[in-house]
């Protein structure tokens, strides 16, 4: 009988996210607010304006970077968000705590629509399990080939494009109600809402 090998993943979860706000302003005699109107979906500089929650399948056009030397604009499209199984990751060491977890799968499309080169950078999306809630993908220290978390390929360049699996676990039992796409300035995310 073959020795089992173990194999390590690396599993973080962001704290709670909870934006909350009120206002301790009296009532006054202006005139009443106009209904609400719709935002804009797209900015000037054609990217995805912050807070726009997308179909599955939809395409957002974002500013990728991880350094001055890479980045460029890309379309990002989630195309599934799929439920896995833990029995899946039998042969990894998961602890307790997250053998608890659900296990889903996230299809990403990408491609480079900038003139930067994005070669070996991991496309970082994260899963909305509640309001307070919200978990990175699941780092592997090797291949998992139900859902191969790679960065993106070599010569990841203008007009290239990539597909990209990302593995994220939901804690207690959740779900993931959407992937996001969480910009390094602190702009509400970009949202892909799961069927």
């Amino acid at each position: 009988m073959a020795a089992r090998t173990t194999r390590w993943i690396t599993v973080a979860v962001l704290g709670a996210l909870v934006v909350s706000g009120c206002t301790g302003s009296k009532p006054s005699d202006e005139a009443p607010p106009t209904a609400p109107t719709t935002a804009p979906t797209t900015l000037d500089d054609g990217t995805t304006a912050p807070g726009t929650k997308l179909k599955i399948g939809d395409a957002a056009k974002v500013r990728f970077s991880a350094a001055a030397k890479q980045s460029s604009m890309v379309s990002l499209k989630v195309t599934s968000i799929g439920k896995g199984k833990v029995a899946a990751l039998d042969d990894f060491n998961l602890d307790a705590k997250t053998k608890k977890s659900n296990v889903y799968y996230v299809k990403v499309s990408v491609k480079n629509i900038g003139d930067g080169d994005l070669s070996g950078l991991p496309v970082l999306l994260y899963g909305k399990v509640s309001d307070d809630l919200v978990v990175p993908p699941v780092e592997f220290g090797s291949t998992f080939k139900p859902c191969d978390y790679q960065p993106l390929p070599k010569g990841f360049k203008k007009s290239k494009r990539a597909i990209v699996c990302i593995v994220m676990f939901a804690p207690k039992k959740g779900n993931i109600k959407a992937v996001q796409f969480r910009a390094a300035d602190n702009a509400e995310p970009i949202s892909w809402r799961r069927r």
